[in-house]
């Protein structure tokens, strides 16, 4: 899928998140509604917002409901990564924290306003982008995909692990969505197909899957997609009774952040080199 392609894929599903979200929380007699504008956002409103962004013209896309609001103490912790307000068992959507991530890639940022029984409003804005200009966009890097900000399916069931991993692979500009098991990655990948480029997973996890058996079942579906394992123990994805391809990479845990951003970098081109 080309950079454009991935960008209107992952835009359409942050949409539906947040629509979701809003109908959650907002009563059978509520409304949510969506709206589009192109605003002028100004150094001042800028620097009242706390942004660092250049002032200019933006596209505004905002989802808005008249449910029941979001308090103070949740609003402060509205975007971390782990953070989630809905019950066991009722999904947690895209994450507030993805979609902030992403919309801060292209050069854009989420403002939200809330007041508790009256409604919450997202705002998304991006850059508005010159269709006569032909100069290289941010995404347009001549094809070198693999220094792409990448959407990275992170699988590992450690928590302290794929925190730190989350920290490396953030800090370089990517994308992760993460899951503690094989089960939960493949269920992940089901839901994030059309954005997901890289698969980085542990071998032995708990559940009925374990990594290699997870990538087995997303390759039916996307044949060519590159993985990256990290195992405990030397040669444990051979272990697991599953052959590796050429391009797959395995690392050996502790990884250094340098040895995992080479191991995803190799598998993206040796993929692409297929």
């Amino acid at each position: 899928m080309s950079p454009s392609g991935k960008m209107q894929s992952f835009l359409e599903s942050a949409i539906l998140n947040l629509v979701l979200n809003a109908r959650d929380a907002t009563p059978e007699e509520g409304k949510v509604t969506l709206t589009t504008a192109s605003v002028e956002l100004t150094a001042a409103f800028l620097a009242e917002c706390g942004e660092s962004l250049s002032p200019g013209r933006y596209a505004m896309i905002s989802v808005s409901d008249t449910g029941e609001g979001i308090s103070p103490e949740v609003m402060t912790r509205l975007f971390e990564p782990f953070f989630t307000t809905k019950a066991p068992n009722k999904g947690t959507g895209l994450g507030l924290a993805m979609v902030d991530g992403l919309i801060r890639q292209s050069g854009g940022m989420v403002r939200v306003t809330s007041k508790l029984g009256k409604g919450t409003t997202f705002q998304l804005y991006f850059p508005a982008s010159n269709r006569d200009d032909d100069a290289q966009t941010p995404t347009d890097r001549g094809g070198d995909d693999e220094a792409l900000p990448l959407t990275i399916l992170l699988v590992e069931d450690q928590d302290e692990v794929r925190m730190a991993f989350h920290r490396i692979l953030t800090s370089e500009g990517h994308v992760v969505i993460e899951a503690g098991s094989g089960d939960a990655g493949l269920a992940a990948f089901l839901q994030h197909q059309d954005i997901i480029d890289i698969i980085v997973s542990d071998v032995v996890m708990p559940g009925r899957l374990q990594g290699p058996d997870m990538v087995e079942r997303i390759r039916i579906l996307c044949d060519s997609m590159p993985v990256v394992y990290v195992s405990g123990y030397p040669h444990e994805a051979d272990l697991q009774g599953r052959a590796l391809r050429e391009s797959d990479m395995t690392l050996i845990k502790p990884v250094a952040p340098e040895m995992l951003r080479a191991a995803i970098t190799h598998a993206m081109r040796a993929v692409a080199a297929e």
